[in-house]
């Protein structure tokens, strides 16, 4: 037997530097100026709020904004309390931040004068603030009041607060730690010090374990100690070597008695423990910087304020393994970690082994006289070694020798492509299918074939990639051009999950944490089955590239994808990609493209070649979401800004700009955002801007809507909305409609009323005037008038007849006129005067100068005034009927007239007895000066004087 691994046994050695992870360091500036930051928090939008000497800086994960301020201090301190955000100052200022800048907290009573060195927030009205000098003073609705030195307290310089529920404060002091309990107005403080436990007076920061009673503490110069909340007790637990790591500045605590420490020395601090009275410590030097306070973000960033600005850290997602040459990442071909969690490695002919467990060397094993193209550990811990076109070899643990199988000839010149196995059987591909092989038993290291699987039996193609044997028995294959083969109790089923020639080629496969299959595809990106249908992940779903050559997946459901842009991996919870290349400063410039490269070892995490070593993708077991947040930053109206809480606008205000921004920390380089505006438009826009203006918009009631996603997909984005109404201009509001037909009823209303009214007149003058025609005819036709008339008509024919001519002529002009005027309601007062003038003349022919008239009209009135026809002739008349005529008492009848009324008076001399008929004629004129004005008649009575007073109309 030809053997064709030569065994060299530590022949080579190269440093290999300890697990670590990757660090980024963040600049405030562009000159990339150390800005000195003090206080680090994230907030409920996700924003990272930055206290710096700089003053207050708020980070989205592309670029800080410094908030504006009128303190012009270093902030020293921050707190959340819901949604608000409060910043301290060196000087004791305390501040809200609203929008882009900081209001004033206006304090009474006790007021913070020292420096703020920690903040809590109970409630919106409720502050404790920790100073260098005063103690702590609790700030309740706007009122301090202090607990001090005087009051109690150890010391008076209190670095760290901690509230506990039943009123009981735990601060850290210069000398000790001190339980401190409010009884209504009653203090009860109790100090711990180096003489209850302590290894330090000097007491920086308390921190509780999120899943016990007991806290953490860190010292100035005795490291860290516990607190037990329930027992009220102090000690030291044991570190090997001792505390040697500097002042302890700040602590974030996790569950299972983790704990990332911050110190003065510059050392970030991964520290465990398992019963709180041994650490275990990992040390990261941070060389030429002090680490003041640590945040631990959402998407599991840990956030490093140092002396010189903000460091992000990678420990809890991510990790790698430098190595220094004889590596290179273009000559990996293979990889497999065992159970004793060694990591094996081929650079193309050689064979190196590097322990994960503790900080060692890469040792070279074996070099082999052909390229390794493939590494599988067994159950037994056997290590498979697969070779290209000299078959298969395995390791002997117990005989310590390299054992080429044999007896198959399938395998004897074979370039295998893949091993693996199942408790039962080896699987091994290459470029003529499978073979199905027995494991070597006790002394017999031979290996007898089970089945060969190929084309001819059922897979889609003999060229098998991958091998893959998942949790439930199922053997997978990855083919070249056959797509993706399962082979199960002795049947084949193949698959082409894209349905196109790319999607027939298969690169890799793994199983991820909840038993899904996913495979790696030529062009086609990723492709999961869920034990119903396959589903496609590809670049609309944010992978940087679709041709992707390995898929792995760690125990806690992360699936990472390799291609030649760098790798992602997927985050099932926010169902997006965390995407790695050079683009983020961790120095991740490229990954293989041999396909299948990865391992995982003993916990499940995976391990992918890079650069400059190994990168380990490490199981996360917190709810880490790496989904951004999107925040509507600003609402303006015709570019003014929008007073919060304003959901109503004008008519006129209906250009409105909304101002929106992502929040990421994982890729905020990827961010794509979409927007629609509800009430407008239900189609979204997908857009990469971060303003967007809607100009005169209609009145209505709308909702803008915007979502922010890593990828072109939006089915699991966040988003923000905001709700408003635009108002319709009066004349199109309901309530002016209901003017507009109220008036449109009340004038047609009103219309119908003064006609029926107005005719109504009109037949009641009509009715009036027939009654005043009708009697005024009978008064005119009686036998006394007729018989007067012709009487003085016959006496003036005997005496003069151009005399008896005239008054006929008049007789019959009175007539005449007083027909021609009958069917008018008004008429010209010249036209009324024509008719009185014949009547007058009429009866002075019979009166003589018994009877006189005196007039004062002006001429001008003459044409310009109305008066209701025959009115002047009937008082004329009635003033005759009703009194004596006759020379010894003759009857004065004065008419006179102004602009708007004529007067007619006549001195009394009544007669014994009235005539029949009387007063008739004076009550029709009153009614027919009702039917036509409001003006009214006047009618008086003296001892000597008659008045009737007419309106000129």
């Amino acid at each position: 037997m030809r053997v064709f691994l030569i065994v060299i046994l530590l022949t080579w050695c190269t440093s290999a530097n300890a697990q670590q992870p990757f660090v980024r360091d963040l600049w405030y500036n562009d000159a990339s100026l150390p800005v000195k930051t003090n206080a680090i928090l994230q907030d409920n939008n996700g924003y990272i709020w930055l206290g710096t000497d700089d003053g207050l800086y708020r980070f989205n994960g592309r670029s800080f904004a410094l908030i504006k301020d009128d303190v012009h201090r270093p902030v020293t301190a921050l707190t959340l309390s819901g949604n608000r955000v409060y910043a301290g100052y060196k000087n004791g200022s305390i501040g809200t931040i609203e929008g882009d800048q900081v209001r004033p907290m206006k304090v009474m009573g006790v007021v913070p004068a020292t420096a703020v060195t920690d903040m809590a927030a109970t409630s919106d009205n409720l502050l404790w603030v920790a100073t260098e000098g005063q103690g702590f003073i609790m700030i309740l609705n706007n009122v301090g009041v202090s607990c001090n030195k005087q009051k109690g307290l150890s010391d008076d310089y209190v670095y760290n607060l901690f509230i506990f529920p039943n009123k009981r404060i735990v601060a850290t002091t210069d000398q000790g730690v001190n339980e401190v309990y409010f009884n209504n107005r009653d203090l009860t403080i109790t100090a711990l010090n180096t003489e209850n436990g302590l290894p330090d007076n000097i007491v920086r920061v308390i921190k509780p374990m999120p899943d016990n009673t007991a806290c953490w503490l860190g010292t100035e110069d005795g490291g860290l100690a516990f607190y037990c909340r329930k027992a009220r007790k102090v000690w030291a637990p044991y570190i090997q070597g001792g505390w040697r790591w500097g002042p302890v500045n700040d602590i974030v605590t996790m569950p299972g008695g983790k704990a990332w420490v911050a110190t003065e020395d510059g050392y970030l601090l991964k520290v465990t423990t398992d019963d709180e009275d041994t650490l275990h410590i990992k040390e990261y030097a941070f060389p030429g910087k002090k680490l003041n306070k640590l945040a631990l973000g959402r998407s599991g960033v840990i956030w490093c304020a140092t002396s010189q600005g903000i460091s992000m850290v990678s420990d809890e997602y991510m990790q790698y393994i430098p190595l220094e040459p004889p590596y290179s990442l273009s000559d990996v071909r293979a990889m497999s970690i065992d159970k004793q969690n060694n990591l094996w490695y081929s650079l193309d002919d050689k064979f190196y082994c590097l322990s994960l467990c503790q900080p060692s060397d890469q040792k070279l094993v074996y070099r082999a006289q052909a390229n390794i193209t493939s590494l599988f550990t067994d159950q037994e811990n056997r290590l498979w070694i697969g070779t290209f076109g000299q078959g298969l070899f395995y390791i002997d643990a117990i005989k310590k020798k390299v054992i080429k199988v044999t007896g198959i000839a399938e395998l004897e010149k074979e370039s295998v492509l893949d091993v693996s196995g199942t408790k039962k059987d080896l699987w091994v591909s290459g470029l003529n299918g499978v073979q199905q092989l027995s494991y070597p038993t006790g002394d017999d290291s031979h290996l007898s074939l089970i089945k060969l699987h190929n084309k001819h039996t059922g897979v889609g193609s003999d060229y098998v990639y991958q091998v893959y044997p998942d949790k439930k028995g199922r053997i997978w294959m990855a083919t070249d051009g056959g797509g993706i083969s399962m082979y199960q109790d002795g049947k084949y089923t193949n698959w082409n999950p894209s349905k196109t020639t790319n999607g027939k080629v298969i690169y890799s496969i793994t199983e991820d944490a909840i038993g899904k299959i996913w495979v790696a595809t030529l062009n086609s990106g990723l492709y999961y089955y869920n034990n119903k249908e396959w589903q496609q992940i590809s670049i609309p779903q944010g992978l940087q590239d679709a041709n992707v050559y390995t898929v792995a997946a760690n125990a806690t459901g992360q699936v990472v994808a390799v291609h030649n842009k760098g790798f992602d991996v997927w985050y099932p919870k926010s169902r997006q990609f965390r995407s790695y290349t050079n683009h983020q400063s961790f120095d991740i410039d490229s990954t293989s493209t041999i396909l299948k490269l990865s391992a995982n070892d003993a916990g499940g995490n995976v391990y992918i070649p890079f650069r400059k070593g190994f990168l380990i993708i490490k199981n996360v077991h917190r709810g880490y979401d790496i989904k951004p947040n999107v925040i509507l930053q600003s609402i303006k109206v015709f570019f003014e800004q929008v007073k919060p809480g304003t959901t109503r606008f004008g008519y006129n205000e209906n250009q409105l700009s909304f101002k929106y921004e992502g929040i990421n920390f994982a890729n905020p380089d990827k961010l794509h955002y979409r927007y629609k505006l509800i009430g407008y438009s239900n189609d979204w826009t997908e857009t990469g801007d971060e303003l967007v203006t809607f100009p005169q918009l209609p009145p209505g009631k709308y909702t803008f809507q915007v979502q922010a996603s890593l990828n072109n997909s939006f089915n699991y984005a966040s988003d923000a909305s905001y709700s408003f109404t635009i108002a319709s201009p009066f004349w199109r509001r309901g309530w002016f409609f209901a003017l507009v037909i109220g008036t449109i009823f009340a004038i047609v209303y009103l219309y119908v009323y003064f006609r029926e009214r107005n005719l109504k007149k009109l037949a009641a003058l009509q009715s009036e005037r027939m009654l005043f025609e009708y009697e005024h005819l009978k008064s005119q036709v009686n036998p006394h008038f007729l018989f007067n008339s012709l009487n003085t008509l016959a006496s003036l024919i005997e005496e003069d007849k151009k005399l008896a001519s005239d008054y006929t002529t008049h007789l019959s002009d009175f007539y005449r006129n007083m027909l021609a005027y009958r069917n008018r309601d008004l008429v010209a007062l010249g036209e009324e005067w024509e008719i009185l003038q014949n009547y007058l003349y009429i009866q002075k022919s019979r009166f003589g100068d018994a009877l006189i008239l005196v007039t004062d009209v002006p001429e001008g009135l003459m044409q310009t005034k109305r008066i209701v026809p025959l009115s002047l002739q009937l008082l004329v008349e009635n003033a005759i009927k009703h009194n004596i005529v006759s020379k010894t008492t003759p009857l004065t009848i004065s008419i006179t007239a102004t602009d708007d009324k004529i007067t007619v008076r006549n001195n009394l001399n009544l007669k014994m007895s009235k005539e029949k008929g009387s007063g008739l004629g004076l009550v029709n004129i009153k009614k027919r000066y009702n039917l036509l004005t409001d003006k009214n008649i006047y009618i008086g009575v003296s001892d000597t004087e008659y008045i009737v007073i007419l309106p000129l109309l």
